[in-house]
């Protein structure tokens, strides 16, 4: 009877920890997905941001998040959430006290609940990735996964970049209207916004949510996938793909953040990965000048890499 029970127990542990997985590997692949349009009332129906990610994020919520902060540690990562939660909390106090008009019709109360909700779905948000990733294989796995969906939604944009090159209207209006079936907004004819509400959140996406891990990538060598041919792994052609993508969104914000994430990569990773081999050369006798060395091909590497990302971005905007 007790080795019943224990099979039982264990087959429905598996049974849980495969639903997680599969809910884990839709969230990622459904994040790029902003304003979906098919949402109730109930869970912000009326707003513009409608993750499509919420609802298998609400399932993970039941099955890992919640009992994982009932039964585990807390993890060092909410000590960076928990100030920000706490100042956002006290303003939305001090504005109901405040006793501020309403401004275009909506009241400081229905404005102040939005924004609590969508505080505590930004940390649902936050607390689920900190936590569902326990191990090296456990992160393999989810950049996998965020790299697929990233890349169905660079196909997606892709696509419009013909459009923006070239006005066609029978090609916009066709992909017009397989747009309505994922965003609530109808596409700009002079920008591409993939999957987003708009092209600036298509380029915070890449900026904020892919690009650090590419560059890291990259620059240290390491890659979540076994394929690669001499230097040239998934990531790195990621890399290009987004790069090449950025311009034609024609955010500021999102060109700006492009350069600036290239560049402090290179100050930082890059020269820290060959001060230690020019460092391992001195020790061994070969080089007596190896910070110099260092320093001049990080700046000379920065220098290329910048004219790379700026002559397509000039193209594109003339």
């Amino acid at each position: 009877m007790t080795t019943t029970a224990q099979n039982s127990s264990s087959i429905w542990k598996n049974t849980i920890q495969i639903t997680i997985k599969l809910l884990w590997v839709l969230f990622l692949l459904t994040l790029p997905i902003t304003s979906f349009p098919f949402f109730p009332p109930s869970i912000g129906g009326g707003a513009i941001v409608r993750p499509l990610a919420l609802y298998p994020l609400m399932l993970l919520l039941i099955l890992m998040t919640i009992p994982k902060l009932l039964t585990r540690t807390i993890p060092k990562t909410i000590t960076t959430l928990a100030p920000f939660a706490i100042i956002a909390l006290s303003s939305t106090l001090i504005a109901l006290m405040s006793g501020i008009e309403p401004m275009l019709g909506i009241s400081l109360t229905e404005r102040s609940t939005r924004a609590v909700l969508t505080l505590l779905i930004g940390v649902a948000f936050y607390l689920t990735v900190s936590l569902l990733p326990e191990n090296y294989e456990d992160m393999r796995f989810s950049l996998k996964w965020l790299y697929v969906g990233m890349s169905i939604a660079f196909v997606w944009a892709s696509l419009q970049v013909f459009y923006v090159i070239h006005f066609s209207p029978d090609w916009y209006n066709s992909l017009n209207y397989y747009q309505q079936f994922i965003s609530i907004r109808r596409l700009i004819e002079n920008r591409i916004s993939a999957f987003a509400y708009e092209p600036n959140w298509f380029a915070e996406q890449i900026n904020f949510l892919l690009l650090p891990w590419l560059l890291a990538s990259v620059f240290t060598g390491k890659s979540a996938f076994k394929w690669h041919w001499h230097k040239i792994t998934i990531e790195s052609l990621l890399l290009l793909w987004a790069s090449l993508l950025i311009p034609f969104t024609y955010s500021r914000a999102g060109i700006l953040n492009l350069i600036l994430l290239v560049t402090f990569s290179l100050m930082f990773v890059r020269l820290s990965t060959l001060t230690k081999q020019y460092k391992r050369k001195h020790l061994a006798g070969e080089s007596t000048h190896w910070r110099l060395i260092a320093a001049s091909r990080t700046f000379l590497e920065a220098l290329l890499i910048l004219a790379i990302l700026i002559v397509p971005v000039y193209i594109i905007g003339s």
